[in-house]
């Protein structure tokens, strides 16, 4: 299910796109990979996960009006004096400050109701218990306070908390004690705060008592000090439609232990201390806009377009690498010597050989390869082959031995004697495969060169070559019939060696090269026989028979027929090379069981001289027989 296939421009196995495994399994993950994120997108959608965040701080010379009441905020005071509440020491004045006026805001002892209608938690419960809650000061029930503006403000509201000296009665009604000399008193304030988290889709904002603001008083001395407030608006976008009435607005104010300003105001036997609530000049805006159906489409779409482009761009380019390697493989065979010797056979064919060196000896003469301006001259010559005596006389010693031969080791059929000749030149092919080298070579356009690297530099060439030869199909299916095209795919393919020229077939230097290897057709039988007793060969995948009914189809059609395929016949089977023919001449003349009639000199005759006395191929040892053949 390779979804990168590389379409194919010529007849490649009848298929319109050439698929590759490392494609199909680069598929196969990008397919899951894309389906595992797009359900995690479509889950995170359902559940209001995906959450688009837009913060914005601004900053104003003037900040607008910030309302604390007793639903949005709670302080207290706690004393370190036993017992304050009811005998306090100095007394504690909270005032809301206004630019032509104060007004008080009166405290009372604080109550658990205060806290939890606020911060309602389990750990709230227990610091408030362990620390005594009910000794603590806090405002009245309905208490308001506004924070806006600046000093220099024309609106400006603010909170004035004075801590100084005590007569008669406190700010609450309880009757003021005498303060004992070089005592100290520490004070503490508790304030309810808010920790701002935008990205949570349950708790935006979680409120918390923070006690981290405390101070030492000092008798005397005048110290100030300002805190800031500042304002954090959050609005949700809940619905999917960006109405403003569907849009969930929550004013929050934060405060900033760490924001705040200490000042020393001199000598004050009145007020000893001043802790003032104010506005800050910063504002935070959060917009929180919930993940749309468009957007969760636009996303996976996106994604899925990039990842399939980025890797389709990767595997589309080994495919057609991988494409025109296989062509190359069907194409051409290899030659990985790199000597300059151009006996290495490299079509694939296995090595001809002749009856016996007497026989070989008696025809030598005419055996001989003509040449290519001497082939139309020796066609005449074939008709009167048939009329010479000493020709006839040494295809008889022929026939006697190839009797023997018939009678000893009884091939069963004409298929089984082709596929036993056949197996070296089928089964020996060699090929190449791609390796990562090559790819990373090619990002660096990079040329190997054969002595430092013998595989890569062939395959490179081959590449190269087989890129310059892709209408060689489109050729065929045009100008051939079927034999014709049966039989061409056959002939020995071009060699690709390491040396920069490239070698071909070449019978005459097979012939002066392997002479010394000459046996009879006896001795080759015999190792026919030897490896079919412990080999076997998959017949289904050959396919001689095709290829020799081919070679009878055209050996049988004369040049009267049709001219212009005569000559494309004569072409090919001189395309094919001797050993090839060898090897069909041979089953021509040897008799199976399967002929219908007794073989007659007259048949030995029309195969020629030249062929008459060559004889199957010698096998390699090492392939594989099939020992049952029809």
């Amino acid at each position: 299910m390779d979804i990168f296939g590389q379409p194919i421009n010529l007849n490649l196995d009848l298929n319109t796109k050439y698929k590759s495994s490392f494609g199909g399994m680069i598929s196969i993950f990008i397919i899951l990979l894309l389906v595992i994120y797009s359900v995690n997108e479509i889950v995170g959608y359902t559940i209001q996960r995906g959450i688009q965040i837009t913060q914005e701080t601004k900053f104003s010379y003037d900040p607008d009006l910030l309302e604390l009441n007793h639903s949005n905020f709670i302080f207290a005071i706690k004393v370190n004096q036993e017992d304050y509440y009811n005998s306090p020491s100095f007394d504690i004045t909270v005032n809301q400050r206004y630019q032509r006026g104060d007004s008080s805001i009166q405290l009372q002892q604080c109550n658990l109701e205060q806290f939890t209608s606020l911060v309602n938690s389990d750990k709230i419960l227990k610091f408030l218990e362990s620390n005594q809650m009910e000794m603590w000061l806090c405002p009245t029930s309905q208490f308001s306070i506004q924070l806006e503006g600046t000093q220099y403000s024309s609106a400006f509201k603010s909170l004035a908390i004075d801590v100084g000296k005590c007569e008669g009665l406190s700010s609450w009604g309880k009757t003021c004690q005498e303060m004992k000399e070089n005592e100290v008193f520490q004070l503490q304030f508790i304030t309810k705060n808010t920790f701002i988290n935008p990205f949570n889709n349950e708790f935006v904002a979680e409120d918390y008592l923070d006690n981290s603001m405390s101070l030492q008083l000092n008798p005397g001395d005048l110290q100030r000090i300002d805190y800031h407030f500042d304002k954090h608006i959050t609005k949700d976008f809940q619905g999917q439609l960006k109405i403003e009435g569907l849009l969930d607005d929550e004013n929050l104010s934060v405060f900033s232990t760490n924001s705040f300003r200490q000042l020393y105001e001199g000598k004050n036997d009145g007020v000893w201390t001043r802790i003032v609530f104010m506005r800050s000049n910063f504002s935070t805006n959060y917009n929180r806009e919930y993940q749309t159906i468009t957007d969760l489409l636009s996303k996976i779409g996106g994604l899925s377009q990039s990842v399939i482009s980025i890797v389709g761009v990767i595997i589309t380019y080994y495919n057609r690498t991988q494409f025109y390697l296989e062509i190359s493989n069907r194409l051409y065979d290899y030659d990985f010597n790199t000597e300059s010797d151009q006996g290495t056979k490299g079509s694939g064919l296995v090595d001809p050989f002749h009856v016996s060196a007497q026989t070989q000896q008696e025809g030598g003469t005419k055996t001989k390869r003509r040449k290519a301006d001497e082939v139309k001259q020796n066609e005449e010559k074939q008709d009167s082959m048939e009329e010479d005596p000493q020709y006839k006389e040494r295809v008889m010693k022929v026939v006697e031995e190839q009797k023997k031969i018939m009678e000893k080791y009884k091939f069963k059929s004409r298929k089984h004697f082709l596929l036993s000749s056949f197996q070296q030149t089928i089964m020996t092919k060699k090929s190449i495969n791609l390796n990562l080298k090559y790819f990373l070579y090619g990002m660096c356009c990079k040329k190997a060169s054969y002595k430092t690297d013998h595989h890569l530099f062939l395959l490179q060439k081959s590449l190269n070559s087989v890129r310059q030869e892709l209408d060689v199909e489109k050729l065929k299916q045009i100008l051939l019939d079927r034999d014709q095209l049966i039989l061409f795919n056959y002939t020995p393919k071009p060699v690709i060696g390491i040396n920069e020229k490239d070698k071909e077939t070449n019978f005459l230097h097979y012939s002066k090269q392997l002479s010394l290897k000459q046996m009879s057709l006896i001795e080759v039988a015999e190792q026919i026989k030897q490896q079919m007793k412990s080999s076997f060969l998959n017949k289904e995948n050959l396919s001689i028979e095709s290829v020799f009914n081919s070679y009878k189809a055209i050996a049988a059609k004369n040049r009267k027929s049709n001219r212009y395929y005569y000559k494309i016949n004569r072409k090919l089977k001189l395309f094919l090379g001797d050993q090839v023919k060898a090897i069909f001449k041979a089953s021509k003349i040897l008799k199976f069981p399967e002929d219908d009639h007794v073989f007659q000199i007259s048949d030995l005759l029309s195969i020629g001289e030249e062929m008459a006395i060559q004889i199957p191929l010698q096998l390699n040892p090492q392939m594989n027989i099939n020992q049952q053949h029809q």
